[in-house]
């Protein structure tokens, strides 16, 4: 194995043949079967405990400019992900702008759809608003973290853009 590993290191983190979690009776018990999962509020929380919203704001602002009458809640301390409107959900490696950018890509919807329908489910934003930031936001390039990226995909921006090519409008379902 690579870097000194041995497979012996490595047990902690295979998952158990299914044979074996019924043998055994495992059960998966989810936060979501006890307590409403709401992004927004949970985001809402850490923001109280100072969490640190995404870093990645365009053109070097430090929060979204939506006017106040668009109804957009607490637009103030959210931040920004490339494409998306907010900048607190998944925000924790480099590479999720441009996994969210190809999933726009190939099926046609992206980051700023996921995250508008999680805020109308959760009675956040309207539709309206919703489709407002989708129509601004869905589809960005992510330009933030690309330079990162790039290298570690080991990978030149011509390379990136003749796969994203490939890709668009593939979804076959």
């Amino acid at each position: 194995m690579a870097d000194g590993l041995t497979e012996r290191d490595l047990y902690p983190y295979i998952y158990p043949e299914r044979i074996d979690i019924e043998r055994i009776g495992v059960k998966a018990f989810y936060y979501s079967y006890f307590f409403p999962w709401d992004i927004y509020e949970n985001a809402k929380h850490m923001y109280g405990v100072g969490f640190e919203q995404a870093r990645n704001m365009p053109y070097g602002k430090t929060t979204i400019e939506f006017n106040k009458d668009r109804g957009i809640p607490n637009v103030d301390w959210w931040g920004k992900s490339d494409g998306s409107f907010e900048g607190f959900d998944s925000i924790d490696d480099k590479i999720d702008d441009l996994d969210f950018y190809m999933m726009h890509v190939k099926f046609g919807f992206g980051r700023a759809t996921r995250m508008a329908s999680r805020l109308i489910q959760g009675g956040h934003l309207t539709r309206a608003q919703g489709m407002d930031v989708v129509d601004r936001y869905d589809g960005e390039f992510p330009q933030s973290y690309l330079k990162d990226v790039l290298e570690y995909i080991d990978m030149s921006r011509e390379e990136l853009d003749q796969i994203i090519k490939q890709h668009a409008g593939t979804f076959d379902g």
